[in-house]
């Protein structure tokens, strides 16, 4: 398995220590090597290194052993990580209640956040949100004004000849 770059490997590996409820944690991390070992001492192990030939990290050791008790607080569970997983949800019903959203972590990946936490993912997807409509907004009043000069220049050539 190749990936792009060394956030790709943390993001999946984020997300595999929250699914299975492990803390992961990178030891050593280089230009061209990341190593992640689990905090309990398990013999967890991820040796990622760059491809000599190519600018992409390949997995050179990997052992998917976990001998340690699962973690119910899970400081891979950030911000980021839950706007990234309810991000379609509030996108289709922006009043998707925190307490909801705090229930299904809890319920699908047996973590507990708080709901401090959870408002803040809330609030970082809104704002992602609102920035795309403005950004969408400044794209329509551009349309607009290049529709009244071309039509402009339309009537003139029509009526004016």
């Amino acid at each position: 398995m190749r990936f792009v770059d060394k956030e790709e490997i943390k993001s999946i590996l984020d997300r595999h220590g929250v699914e299975n409820g492990v803390n992961l944690r990178v030891v050593r991390s280089t230009k061209s090597l990341i190593r992640v070992v689990c905090d309990e001492g398990c013999p967890f192990v991820l040796l990622a290194i760059k491809d000599g030939s190519n600018i992409r990290f390949k997995i050179k050791t990997f052992r998917d052993e976990h001998s340690c008790v699962i973690v119910y607080k899970n400081r891979k569970a950030s911000t980021k990580w839950l706007a990234f997983q309810f991000k379609e949800k509030v996108q289709e019903a922006p009043k998707f209640k925190i307490t909801e959203m705090r229930k299904e972590i809890e319920r699908e990946f047996k973590v507990h956040v708080s709901s401090h936490k959870c408002k803040r993912a809330k609030r970082r997807i809104m704002q992602e949100m609102e920035g795309s409509f403005k950004d969408e907004f400044g794209k329509l009043e551009t349309y607009f004004s290049e529709l009244r000069i071309s039509n402009s220049v339309e009537f003139q050539t029509r009526f004016i000849c």
